[in-house]
């Protein structure tokens, strides 16, 4: 039931994204992999995924740093996917971007960040702490979802750059996606490393001193970047590595 209430949630937004046409060498979500998956097969396969039967994340907290205009497919499907494996995840928001939302003309008490999905729909997510209220010690990884191609782009926000980069200074790794890269290159984190972000914007990173590979996964020590939605599978499968290697 969780499968089927996850692919309906998602596949107004799924549907419309374009399949990438090259080829991958291999899923990481199953340790036979098919060889031959495209990123569609493979995203798909991560939608439709069973629910996880162990907690293997139990006891780890996650961030998820979010803004008005987030991407809501990366945000909603990976926030999904950590709670399954056991982890506590805090979306946490800069306290200059909270604004009040309202749901079927009633007043929400909670905070919230809007977020967009890929067919154009607006999605309401619970904030759990606002950024300066929390400390990056206290979490196992920090995840930046990005934003939504039509939104405004993450990467002027000083105020999330300097609390990845508290973060990194702690040891604490970072898992970011799409346009976030930028923001960690203008915060000075991906100076002379390693990175790749959504095709459209790799050339900023280039020009921003950063060596840029057009693949899923990138590291650069602590820090993981993807391009796109397509590549979430494969990110989740570096932060879940990371999470529970010794």
């Amino acid at each position: 039931m969780m499968r089927i209430t996850r692919a309906i949630a998602i596949l107004s937004s799924f549907v419309v994204l374009t399949s990438a046409s090259a080829k991958v060498s291999a899923s990481n979500l199953n340790l036979e992999p098919d060889m031959s998956a495209t990123p569609h097969e493979e995203l798909t396969a991560f939608l439709m995924r069973e629910p996880a039967e162990s907690n293997r994340l139990a006891g780890k907290r996650v961030a998820i740093v979010a803004v008005n205009g987030a991407d809501a497919v990366t945000l909603q499907l990976a926030r999904d996917y950590l709670t399954e494996q056991g982890a506590a995840v805090d979306v946490v928001t800069p306290r200059r971007r909270v604004e009040s939302a309202k749901l079927d003309q009633e007043p929400l008490d909670e905070l919230l960040v809007t977020a967009r999905d890929y067919a154009g729909n607006e999605r309401f997510i619970p904030v759990a702490a606002l950024l300066d209220e929390a400390d990056p010690r206290s979490y196992a990884a920090i995840y930046l979802p990005g934003n939504h191609p039509d939104a405004q782009s993450l990467e002027s926000n000083p105020e999330i750059a300097g609390f990845v980069a508290q973060a990194i200074h702690s040891g604490r790794p970072i898992f970011a996606i799409g346009d976030a890269a930028l923001l960690l290159a203008r915060g000075n984190l991906l100076a002379g490393g390693h990175a790749t972000a959504a095709r459209g914007l790799q050339s900023f990173l280039f020009w921003s001193g950063v060596e840029v590979y057009d693949e899923p996964v990138v590291r650069d020590d602590l820090i993981y970047t993807s391009r796109d939605a397509f590549d979430l599978p494969r990110l989740m499968s570096a932060m879940m590595e990371a999470l529970t290697t010794p």
